[in-house]
């Protein structure tokens, strides 16, 4: 009984891992490749690493703010609605975010 009940929790955390880790390849990308639109030509090394580390760092700001809402949010409503809803939440957003810097790499 109790392996069954750990099955969705680790589903859970799969599609978490997913979501955090799937925007590292698609940055990169997006941010040292010399073809890719979403600097001008002429842009430095220094001013892509910047914007990197801005963009990479923004995800981990936004943990931090919402990691009390999202407990207290839980207190209140049940950890496994809570945990769902943000689970789906930061997985759509990496889908949307690396379907965006795609278009700007791939689509010109």
């Amino acid at each position: 009984m109790k392996n069954r009940l750990l099955i969705p929790l680790f589903g859970v955390m799969f599609l978490d891992l997913i979501a955090y880790t799937v925007r590292y390849p698609v940055f990169t990308l997006a941010f040292y490749d010399i073809g890719s639109r979403l600097f001008a030509v002429d842009a430095s090394m220094v001013q892509r690493s910047y914007w990197y580390g801005v963009c990479i760092s923004i995800y981990l700001i936004a943990t931090i703010i919402s990691a009390p809402i999202l407990s207290l949010c839980s207190d209140h409503i049940g950890r496994k609605t809570i945990i769902l809803v943000s689970s789906i939440g930061s997985l759509s957003f990496a889908f949307f975010l690396d379907w965006g810097l795609s278009r700007a790499i791939f689509c010109g």
